[in-house]
């Protein structure tokens, strides 16, 4: 019986601290705002902060590869943006990155959409960038708003 206890107490707690993470996360996202003329060269896009580092491996051997294939198949509708860590130290810790890669996506009127500590693969960026649109409204050349693939 004991067991069960400490083991309901255990779930309590990791419950408990994943709530926590989700609020501060949600209320992170909607404080942030940042001036995009700096990085974007397509106005009226949403943006993609790309988080690296010079000796971080899971930045060059997977996101790297994902942002670029994002890049490809959506040409002219989103920017991707990459961003030394460690050379504009204010923007990150602007967006609390602690790890890296750190991918931020932000829409159009410059609210952030997502933070993603860690690797976001290409499908998850996508669905980011999908909810960023939605959320404002589409303006791309497809009837339902849905990003335009170009492959």
């Amino acid at each position: 019986m004991d067991r069960l206890l400490w083991l309901g107490l255990i779930l309590l707690a990791l419950g408990t601290a994943w709530l926590a993470y989700r609020v501060w996360k949600a209320r992170l996202i909607r404080s942030l705002r940042l001036d995009l003329s700096q990085f974007a060269p397509l106005p009226d896009q949403p943006t993609i902060l790309y988080f690296t580092g010079a000796g971080c491996t899971q930045c060059h051997a997977r996101q790297t590869p994902a942002l670029e294939e994002l890049r490809k198949d959506l040409a002219g509708q989103v920017n991707i943006v990459e961003i030394d860590a460690l050379a504009r130290r204010d923007l990150a810790g602007r967006f609390r990155v602690l790890t890296l890669p750190t991918t931020v996506v932000i829409t159009d009127d410059s609210s952030v959409k997502a933070i993603n500590h860690g690797f976001a693969s290409t499908e998850t960026l996508r669905a980011q960038l999908q909810q960023a649109l939605e959320g404002n409204g589409p303006r791309d050349s497809q009837p339902d708003g849905r990003l335009a693939s170009g492959g």
